[in-house]
């Protein structure tokens, strides 16, 4: 025996309207997850202007996360900024004494969304990186 469900036309439409919602919403929702964990605009300015305030100091020769060229020796006095997009967040360093504007900056770390794991932040895992090599000297860090 076969089941069937006799609706009205009526009823038909408004189940099929309702139905053709569900897509967009499945889309909705993962694009808020993918890039939830990645820095807004507004956050990146706060968390900048944080970072622009505070002064670490490198507690180890430091390498780019991609190279092995030695950017900042160990006991060097730096600021960070952060640039991001949809898709990156990219932690950058220049020399404590060196205005933002015209250094040219190192990146640190260069973080993909497909590198965050579910349920953290990129700004926590920021934090973390910059925890293992810096120590924050004064300001109230990120």
């Amino acid at each position: 025996m076969f089941f069937s469900i006799n609706l009205t036309r009526q009823k038909q439409w408004f189940f099929l309207s309702e139905l053709k919602k569900i897509p967009s919403l499945v889309l909705v929702f993962l694009i808020s997850c993918s890039s939830a964990a990645m820095i807004k605009k507004q956050e990146r300015i706060e968390i900048n202007k944080r970072l622009s305030d505070s002064v670490y100091r490198a507690q180890m020769d430091i390498k780019p996360q991609y190279e092995d060229e030695i950017v900042f020796k160990k006991g060097a006095m730096v600021r960070f900024y952060i640039e991001s997009s949809d898709d990156w967040v990219r932690l950058r360093a220049y020399g404590e004494k060196e205005s933002r504007e015209q250094a040219r900056g190192k990146t640190i770390v260069f973080l993909f969304a497909s590198e965050i794991p579910e349920g953290k932040f990129a700004r926590d895992i920021l934090r973390e990186k910059i925890q293992e090599k810096f120590e924050l000297r004064s300001g109230h860090g990120l």
